[in-house]
């Protein structure tokens, strides 16, 4: 799927980003969160018969593919946060750091296949916080809202698949 900006073309208002196969699909997607149980039939969007008027008037509406050009994503894991740290060795830092970097990749070459991806995930030296940054160029507020969470849910699941759940 590709991730769609939906704005007003008269107003500028940005509705939102949404995830979509098509433009179309994005803009369906934008009427569904709007509250409208809505379906794409024949490449049109068909409105329920109890939809305004108002609501089914899309002409000002357009949906843009995103334009990120690249994401960096910077995370220092905690030791401790891997369980007693006498017992943590090298290798399994590694193969945790290996896991989460991997999924976070996945996640993130799949929703942004033409972006530039520079992701280092490392372990933090003793007594420091779990940190994470996530730059992305060229997003919008709310898309770079929507990229930290993939990444925040991508990591986890890394972690996951590192410690066997």
């Amino acid at each position: 799927m590709t991730s769609y900006r939906v704005s007003n073309t008269t107003s500028g208002h940005v509705f939102g980003t949404y995830d979509a196969d098509s433009e179309l699909g994005a803009i369906a997607a934008m009427c569904r969160d709007a509250g409208y149980d809505v379906d794409v039939i024949d490449g049109e969007i068909v409105f329920p018969p109890s939809a305004p008027e108002t609501a089914r008037d899309l002409s000002d509406v357009e949906a843009e593919e995103t334009s990120i050009t690249s994401i960096t994503v910077r995370e220092a894991l905690d030791p401790s946060g891997l369980g007693d740290p006498s017992g943590c060795d090298a290798d399994w830092q590694e193969q945790v750091c290996d896991s989460i970097r991997a999924e976070i990749e996945s996640v993130l070459g799949e929703q942004y296949p033409d972006a530039e991806l520079d992701i280092e995930i490392r372990i933090a030296a003793p007594g420091q916080v779990k940190r994470r940054s996530v730059e992305a160029d060229g997003a919008t507020p709310a898309e770079y809202e929507r990229l930290r969470e993939r990444v925040q849910h991508a990591g986890e699941r890394g972690f996951d698949l590192a410690c066997g759940r």
